[in-house]
């Protein structure tokens, strides 16, 4: 599984819009939208690469969305 990240959504946008647009891109397992940005799930990273390569800097109502992977946090790296 690998997950993005879409800024700069449009207050309209809804969860099925997400879900249309980006499972063209691939298997879409989860979508949590939340206040102009949104975090898609994908089945691989391949499918999350090829939807953050189409996507990224395109418009979706109306505005210009941003597409990046989601960061993951590796707690053996962590500063203590």
């Amino acid at each position: 599984m690998a997950s993005i990240v879409v800024d700069n959504l449009s207050g309209t946008v809804t969860e099925d819009d997400l879900r249309e647009e980006f499972s063209t891109y691939g298997k879409v397992t989860n979508i949590r939208l939340n206040n102009g940005s949104a975090t898609i799930d994908f089945d691989t990273f391949k499918a999350s690469q090829v939807a953050i390569g189409c996507m990224n800097n395109q418009e979706l109502k109306g505005r210009l969305v941003h597409c990046h992977l989601q960061s993951t946090c590796n707690p053996s790296h962590a500063i203590h």
